[in-house]
């Protein structure tokens, strides 16, 4: 049984970015396309310090997702690309970090990111590279990309899947007018060429889906093929290949790099069924954003033209302001259209016929916001917590605070062990730690505290706030530097404030001076 529960740690989540970007060295590619062996271990250890969650998080995570922008401008040759995708990425991992502060989980990691995968993630990815590829103008790099839309998606039939890099592939032999067996090996059958002859199987096992290779091992393949084409005396299959292009195709092969990786590992974990729910979603929600802001572009282009604004700068600057002003205005009507459906949902004035719940939906949310809470409703079954799961969270808010003996925490943990409630262990902890911490002894009471702490962490949703204070302060009680240390760093990095921190930055006298109070502080009521 699986006793990890509630959400997947920012830091696993950053260490699959960069394994699906391909950005990670593999076992039979040591360095990848990190230039040394001092740089690949610095990663590593920089991924490792944030899986370990040990502290200075948020720099960690600062340093790492600037390291994957300057990854991405290697890869893509574009920095408008490399901030959109950064962007992007930061987008993401902000509402991210708003969920595991304000929800409550039950289900184990993998049942929660597969919740996750089905309802929240795909509007959130859709949103935020449509939004920034606008707001960097990305289309000024003038780079082109298949005619189908959503070619970063796999394609499905009955007998077998269509993966990303597969379709990137193609594109690329279709846009350069040659076969595969010409792009790779120009040359095949006026002489041998041991190593031209491996590129071209290689792309073949790829694109077969019989293997799946390294970005670093895509990209010397493209390089490779690129520069037989140019130099083969065969004039029928000679190629020209601008630097410009080839960012080009780099860009692109890069890309379904990244999403069959992700992809893949959806289908294993999950299944194909989950996969092809979650492609559809992704498939639709991109076409409804893209209607909507294809009518914003046209506008912003009709009146670029109209005042003359030919500036590369002064462009860009207009398509950044312009794009942030419309999403301004988009969030605030969204929220306000959220309050106005939580209110009809509290009267019980939402329609209960399916039509006509969905057009009060799309009235009040728009299309892209009204299929997010239709895909909730139709997955919320799936999390809601059992009865005793929420009867038994109750006791233990209460018995926290108001527990007479440790023998009724010792009670409750037996109720919620018998009714499979162990996802609430946190609970029970964090009780018997506030039981002994009003009797003073803080010894004891710090390593139930830490227990709570980290089972709570990731699941225990709003409660998290007072949870992870209460451990900062006994971790200076009993004077565990350390451990305060972590504590505080955790709450920074998911946007938590501290006491006697608040929005102070976490240097060295600020530590102090905070770990000073709480040593003498006391707050009976917790």
């Amino acid at each position: 049984m699986n006793y990890e529960y509630g959400f997947p740690a920012i830091g696993e989540v950053a260490k699959e970015l960069f394994a699906c970007a391909g950005f990670l060295p593999t076992k039979n590619d040591p360095l990848g396309i990190i230039r040394s062996e001092t740089e690949k271990k610095s990663i590593q250890t920089r991924l490792r310090r944030l899986a370990n969650e040990s502290s200075e998080l948020r720099r960690n995570l600062d340093q790492l997702l600037g390291l994957f922008e300057e990854l991405t401008r290697e890869t893509t040759g574009s920095d408008r690309l490399a901030h959109a995708v950064h962007e992007s990425i930061a987008d993401a991992l902000e509402q991210y970090r708003d969920l595991i502060r304000t929800q409550i989980s039950h289900l184990s990691k993998q049942d929660t990111l597969r919740f996750l995968l089905l309802t929240s993630i795909p509007e959130r990815v859709v949103l935020s590279y449509q939004k920034n590829a606008l707001i960097f103008n990305v289309k000024a790099t003038g780079y082109q990309f298949p005619e189908d839309r959503t070619w970063w998606l796999p394609s499905f039939d009955e007998q077998q899947i269509q993966w990303p890099l597969a379709k990137a592939f193609q594109w690329i032999y279709e846009n350069v007018e040659t076969s595969q067996t010409r792009f790779h090996f120009p040359n095949q059958g006026d002489y041998e060429d041991y190593r031209l002859k491996q590129n071209y199987e290689n792309a073949w096992r790829w694109t077969s889906n019989k293997r799946f290779p390294s970005l670093s091992a895509i990209m010397t393949n493209l390089d490779e093929s690129i520069e037989a084409m140019r130099a083969t005396e065969n004039v029928n299959y000679r190629r020209e290949i601008s630097p410009h292009l080839k960012n080009n195709l780099r860009t692109v092969l890069a890309i379904a790099r990244f999403t069959t990786s992700a992809f893949r590992k959806i289908e294993k974990n999950y299944g194909r069924e989950v996969l092809y729910a979650i492609s559809e979603t992704l498939r639709k929600q991109d076409r409804r954003l893209r209607r909507s802001h294809k009518r914003f572009e046209e506008n912003l282009n009709r009146k670029l033209v109209a005042n003359n604004v030919r500036n590369a700068q002064t462009v860009d600057i207009a398509w950044e302001l312009k794009t942030r002003q419309f999403w301004k205005n988009r969030s605030e009507n969204l929220i306000a259209g959220a309050q106005q459906l939580a209110n009809l949902q509290k009267t019980d004035s939402v329609p209960s016929e399916k039509f006509s719940k969905f057009r009060v939906y799309i009235r009040l949310l728009g299309i892209h916001g009204a299929y997010s809470v239709i895909l909730n409703d139709a997955h919320a079954k799936e999390i809601d917590p059992t009865q005793t799961f929420v009867e038994s969270l109750q006791n233990g808010l209460r018995l926290k605070n108001h527990a007479q003996s440790l023998s009724d925490i010792d009670m409750l943990e037996g109720t919620i062990k018998s009714n499979g409630d162990e996802a609430l262990g946190w609970i029970t902890e964090w009780a018997r730690a506030t039981h002994l911490y009003r009797k003073e002894q803080y010894s004891e009471a710090a390593a139930h505290f830490k227990r709570a702490f980290e089972l709570g962490k990731y699941s225990a949703g709003e409660n998290q706030y007072k949870l992870v204070n209460q451990y900062i302060e006994i971790c200076a009680k009993v004077q565990n530097w350390e451990e305060f240390k972590r504590g505080v760093a955790w709450a920074g990095y998911l946007g938590f404030s501290t006491r006697w921190l608040r929005d102070k930055e976490e240097t060295e006298e600020n530590l102090k001076f905070a770990y000073e109070l709480l040593k003498m502080a006391v707050y009976p009521t917790l």
